[in-house]
């Protein structure tokens, strides 16, 4: 899913967090913090998923990722303006070398 704009952020996340993700929690710790100028960062936040539910209701069990933020220091204060959410799936690898 790639949502471009402010209300299709917000309209995704309303309908998840009204749903599947209802009685969830969210938990995780920033493993890197890389200023990429004065100003500008970019931030990892691996985190763990608990609590969701399936489409027909039954738990989801639990789930890790991480999240990649773009900073931008601004008079207000930190603000994002890029993020990239990436489930981490066990066992899965990246194809060797060879193979590309």
């Amino acid at each position: 899913m790639w949502w471009k704009n402010r209300s299709e952020i917000e309209a995704a996340h309303r309908a998840t967090h009204e749903t599947m993700f209802r009685d969830s929690r969210l938990e995780g710790v920033v493993s890197s913090v890389v200023e990429l100028s004065p100003g500008v960062a970019s931030v990892h936040y691996a985190w763990t998923l608990t609590g969701a539910s399936a489409p027909d209701g039954t738990p989801a069990g639990s789930r890790k990722g991480i999240l990649l933020l773009i900073v931008k220091e601004e008079q207000s204060g930190w603000l994002i303006k890029v993020a990239q959410n990436t489930d981490i799936v066990p066992g899965a690898i990246a194809p060797s070398s060879k193979t590309r």
